[in-house]
């Protein structure tokens, strides 16, 4: 069996964050390694989830998800 690609999601809705979750904790196919409200707060803790893909919103304060994406 394939092993679950593990995404990380990055949004400043935490309503947002648990309906992305909720869609795809049931499917074994993938596995939510972890979240943040930031993309600045993505940038450390992303450092203990070697994440096959990251979902961000590109508009967020501080840092967008577009600038985060160039890191």
């Amino acid at each position: 069996m394939l092993q679950p690609l593990k995404i990380y999601i990055i949004d400043d809705h935490q309503m947002l964050i648990d309906g992305i979750r909720a869609l795809l904790e049931n499917d074994n196919r993938f596995e939510i390694c972890g979240y943040s409200l930031s993309a600045k707060e993505a940038l450390e803790k992303m450092k203990k989830c070697d994440a096959d893909i990251v979902i961000t919103d590109i508009s967020m304060p501080e840092m967008n998800g577009l600038e985060f994406v160039r890191f």
